[in-house]
């Protein structure tokens, strides 16, 4: 049964109050939700004059010049993999890219310390007492996880993954 009077009316209100605190912070979210862009109906079809004999859907073997078994084009295809920057710096890039989403998963496991010690000493009443150095060992264990209400970490790790 409820109070009428201004402590159950208090009560009430705060429980009211708590309420509409917590149904408002489950409503937020981090950014706006990631969408793949489209893709125009040109990119998409297939090629129109290539012949089914001559094209192929499937990707070509990793080292693919080596096919055709001259050292001479062999030569110039390393020489071009080792001097052209733009694919150094494209394979950094995307190395870059997947430690970020990496990082922004590791959002989502929970943190945690490990500590261990060691002291030795003795305090000045021991001293004056004549006890000998005492040893005094310690250990911690800690952890921490962070609960995403506002979806920040599931948003930065979908904005690391379309980074990728």
């Amino acid at each position: 049964m409820m109070r009428h009077g201004p402590t159950g009316t208090r009560s009430c209100l705060r429980v009211t109050q708590g309420a509409l605190l917590a149904l408002a912070l489950t409503a937020c979210a981090v950014g706006p939700t990631y969408h793949r862009p489209t893709t125009p109906a040109s990119a998409a079809a297939p090629f129109v004059s290539a012949e089914l004999s001559v094209a192929s859907g499937e990707a070509p073997p990793g080292h693919w010049w080596r096919l055709y078994q001259d050292p001479v084009l062999d030569r110039l295809v390393t020489e071009a993999l080792a001097a052209n920057t733009d694919l150094r710096v494209a394979d950094a890039n995307l190395t870059y890219a997947q430690s970020l989403l990496d990082e922004a998963r590791a959002g989502r496991l929970p943190s945690t310390t490990l500590s261990a010690g060691g002291t030795q000493g003795r305090s000045s009443l021991q001293a004056a007492a004549g006890k000998p150095v005492g040893f005094v060992y310690s250990a911690a264990f800690a952890a921490s996880y962070q609960v995403d209400w506002a979806g920040r970490v599931r948003r930065s790790e979908q904005a690391a993954r379309a980074d990728a």
